[in-house]
Parts: C-alpha cells; structure tokens; sequence
C-alpha cells in the first residue's frame, strides 16, 4: 500500500490486486520458483468423483 516492498505469492491469492493495478507482476526468470502441490480426499469413489479429478487435473502446469 505504500509503494515499498516485495513478495513471492500464490496468483490466486493477488489476482484482484493485479486486475485492479494495485500490485505488479514482475517477471523472475532468473530463478526456479517453488511448487505447491495439491491433495483430494473423497470418501466415496463414484463416477461424479472421478469426473471432478479429471476436471481438477486439467489445471496442472
């Protein structure tokens, strides 16, 4: 808020900051940047479950 200051954020927790120019997104490609992996625990193993996996999976980069 002050102008001063840095960080390494997950993008969706700074996406309304960056749409509304709040923050800036500076490119750091003299790095390799962390990953963070995800988990899905379902109780029942149903098509519907299966369905929601593969959609979630769509999303790996």
């Amino acid at each position: 808020a002050e102008g001063l200051g840095i960080s390494f954020l997950p993008l969706s927790t700074v996406r309304r900051e960056l749409i509304e120019g709040r923050l800036i997104e500076v490119p750091c490609d003299f790095m390799k940047l962390p990953v963070a992996g995800g988990y899905a625990i379902s109780l029942k193993d149903n098509e519907k479950v299966e369905h929601f996996l593969a959609f979630l999976a769509e999303f790996r980069f």
